[in-house]
């Protein structure tokens, strides 16, 4: 027969072995909490689309995901989603009616926590903020989100003309309406600039500006600007009869709302 010793003693492992179960069951349960998914990430918060041209909306995970991987994009002020993504498929029944036929994602880019979507044929209606809202499974699996301010307007590469002292650049396509800004090779401004413009009954403006005088063997820069987007486009004048294909845009720049971005102009489509 056990001594009353033995007894205690039996008692106190087992309150202890309880004890040690439970701390380990909390610290557990705490690790658990405190490890979070990885966050989603963007190259382009502020994206500038150019009207009637696609866009893509820039939203991904820093690295693979374990398991299955689902994402809603949604826009303020819609009541339905702009697009859903679940078990590797598109799931559109709620989609809200301007996004119909218009947005995707890539599957095989999902799997690997690129969910990024396509928004084709811009509208004006389009601009606004977007949030896409990640969620994966499997370990280490959760949900994050970011947003995406979309903004759009239209914009186009000037063309070139020259002809008795007059440098002219034309571009069909700007909205909001632009000014522009003729400038030397050094960057002074140049005073001799007249600019006409017209509009579609779209609400589009086209213009033509004239630079007078234009010398040859000066190189001219023609900077149109609106309050979304700029496009720099130089000219060469090197004799009287310039040919057109030497003269080119160079670049254009869009104005972020957090920063500036050189990119390269693409004006096809």
């Amino acid at each position: 027969m056990a001594s009353m010793g033995d007894v205690i003693f039996t008692s106190m492992i087992i309150v202890i072995i309880l004890f040690a179960t439970i701390i380990i069951l909390i610290l557990t349960l705490a690790a658990g909490k405190g490890r979070s998914s990885p966050s989603v990430q963007s190259d382009n918060k502020w994206p500038v689309g150019n009207l009637g041209h696609d866009l893509l909306l820039s939203c991904y995970l820093p690295s693979r995901p374990p398991g299955d991987v689902s994402v809603t994009w949604s826009k303020a002020g819609l009541s339905g989603p702009v697009y859903c993504f679940r078990h590797g498929t598109a799931v559109l029944k709620d989609q809200d009616d301007a996004f119909q036929d218009r947005t995707q994602v890539f599957p095989d880019a999902v799997v690997r926590g690129n969910v990024s979507l396509l928004l084709r044929r811009l509208r004006l209606s389009d601009r606004g903020v977007y949030s896409c809202h990640v969620e994966t499974t499997g370990a280490g699996g959760g949900s994050s989100s970011l947003n995406v301010e979309v903004r759009v307007g239209a914009f186009s590469a000037p063309s070139f003309s020259y002809s008795s002292d007059v440098l002219t650049a034309t571009a069909p396509r700007w909205l909001p309406k632009p000014a522009v800004t003729w400038l030397d090779r050094g960057g002074t401004v140049l005073s001799g600039g007249d600019t006409t413009f017209s509009q579609n009954p779209a609400g589009i403006y086209s213009l033509a500006s004239s630079l007078r005088p234009a010398s040859p063997n000066h190189t001219y820069i023609c900077r149109i600007q609106s309050s979304v987007v700029v496009v720099v486009g130089e000219a060469t004048i090197t004799h009287d009869a310039l040919p057109l294909e030497r003269l080119v845009p160079v670049f254009c720049v869009v104005i972020g709302a957090a920063s500036t971005s050189v990119l390269r102009c693409d004006w096809s489509g």
